[in-house]
């Protein structure tokens, strides 16, 4: 498990945000990070006047509404990457006060595949 500081560049969709991320001593990245657990309805690839197109906007609102909350800068947990090449990851305020995907989860855009790690886990390894 990688812990990482980032700071928010995007938010792609209700599922994938890009974050600038800090490896520490100088070295950064730009990143694509893919909602560990989370699968939001499509906004690419489908009709923008189709019903996903308009529930995959709320999900992505939701995402935008809670870095409005917590702030940009954030904490990504990682430790692989998805068939895309995204990273997959957990992403916390910076104070680790909240979950952006435990959010989601509560709005109801839970992956039925996915398994779910909570910062206490984290925090009482």
């Amino acid at each position: 498990m990688n812990i990482y500081a980032c700071c928010l560049l995007e938010v792609i969709d209700g599922d994938t945000i890009t974050v600038h991320v800090s490896f520490g001593l100088g070295f950064y990245c730009d990143a694509y990070i893919r909602l560990e657990e989370i699968d939001a309805p499509e906004i690419f690839g489908v009709g923008k006047h189709s019903e996903e197109y308009k529930r995959g906007q709320i999900a992505k609102l939701f995402v935008k509404q809670w870095f409005a909350d917590y702030g940009e800068e954030c904490i990504l947990i990682s430790n692989n990457r998805g068939c895309h090449g995204r990273w997959l990851g957990f992403i916390y305020s910076s104070n680790f006060s909240s979950c952006l995907n435990t959010f989601m989860i509560t709005k109801g855009y839970k992956n039925k595949r996915g398994r779910m790690i909570r910062f206490e886990k984290i925090n009482n390894r």
